[in-house]
């Protein structure tokens, strides 16, 4: 059961991360000297929470768990910097569903773009994942949360 189960709980994680930065970064934003350091502090809090969630599943795939765990909380921090506050969950939660529910051929085997079902072994959709982490955290340190309109 855990190990139909597990990829759920980064994606649950990230669904809810981008209301959690854009509060965390909002109202201090502007009483803080630096608001770039406590969007750092933010970002590594967040980050570190988000691998302590996959740890879930990572006796069953370790690999892939934090694998898809970056993937997800990079597209949950590119959706809260480039998304108004209402729709910035929906790249975490979306991209996933696509995922799960078309990404696999009638053989079993997931389409290339299928990144969080491609093998644990995959060094391509772990290139991906690390470079989406990466363009979150850089999006959301330098940029902040989308504004509120």
């Amino acid at each position: 059961m855990q190990a139909m189960l597990w990829p759920l709980a980064p994606a649950l994680f990230t669904a809810v991360l981008p209301v959690c930065l854009g509060t965390a970064a909002g109202p201090f934003e502007r009483t803080v000297r630096d608001p770039g350091r406590l969007r750092l502090l933010v970002t590594g809090a967040a980050v570190a929470l988000a691998f302590g969630v996959a740890l879930c599943g990572a006796a069953v795939s370790p690999a892939m768990a934090f694998r898809n765990t970056a993937l997800l909380v990079g597209l949950a921090f590119l959706g809260t910097v480039f998304l108004p506050p209402g729709a910035a969950w929906a790249p975490p939660v979306f991209v996933p569903v696509l995922m799960w529910l078309t990404g696999t051929r009638a053989t079993g085997r997931a389409y290339p773009w299928a990144v969080l079902l491609a093998p644990p072994a995959s060094a391509a959709a772990g290139a991906l994942s690390a470079v989406v982490l990466a363009a979150g955290v850089v999006a959301y340190v330098v940029r902040g949360p989308a504004p509120s309109r």
